[in-house]
């Protein structure tokens, strides 16, 4: 996996998944490459960084 897109909508369902987390896991660097809006709902584009 290269690229990650992340869709965000206010909508709250459950607890949620905390993405690319383990435990004694490092922190995983990403770089924000686009970002779009429409109404309420964000689109956002990011490759690893490092």
């Amino acid at each position: 996996m290269d690229k990650v897109l992340i869709h965000v909508a206010p909508v709250l369902i459950g607890d949620g998944i905390r993405l690319f987390s383990q435990k004694g896991m490092d922190p995983v660097g990403l770089e924000k490459t686009e970002v779009s809006e429409s109404g309420r709902i964000s689109n956002m584009r990011f490759r690893f960084a490092g």
